[in-house]
């Protein structure tokens, strides 16, 4: 019963790695029909509209490199959860937001914080699971 229970632990660790992985393209494909909207609602001009995506990714792209050096300092479990915590609260904060400037800002911060579970994802699989199971998961991480 009690590998039973641990099996289930390690599903569910596994369930939060796959959603947050999804954060990076639900940061992109949950915006981009907003994008045309925003200059009427935030000021600014169609082609500032578009670094609210272009500067997410960017910050993705930053994320990886930053993630990647930081992790192993200090823990791949911690730093993970810190940049789950924070992609919730920059998500708040664009919500928030009455500024184009401004939402691009916090947006290349989200873009940061969203590409932590693509760096530690492979990491913490391998430790959940035997090289079998882990096989498996990042089939269906990869088809997620």
């Amino acid at each position: 019963m009690a590998s039973h229970g641990r099996s289930n632990k390690r599903h569910l660790v596994f369930g939060l790695i796959a959603a947050g992985t999804v954060l990076g393209l639900a940061g992109i494909d949950l915006v981009l029909p907003a994008v045309p909207g925003l200059p009427k609602q935030l000021g600014g001009d169609a082609a500032g509209a578009q670094f609210v995506i272009a500067a997410f990714v960017a910050g993705a792209a930053s994320g990886l490199l930053v993630f990647g050096s930081i992790g192993p300092r200090f823990g791949r479990r911690q730093t993970l959860s810190a940049a789950l915590g924070a992609y919730a609260v920059l998500s708040l904060a664009c919500a928030l937001c009455s500024r184009l400037d401004v939402l691009v800002a916090v947006r290349f911060l989200q873009g940061m914080a969203s590409s932590a579970p693509a760096v530690f994802a492979p990491a913490l699989i391998r430790s959940l699971f035997d090289d079998t199971a882990a096989t498996k998961a990042f089939g269906v991480l990869g088809s997620i």
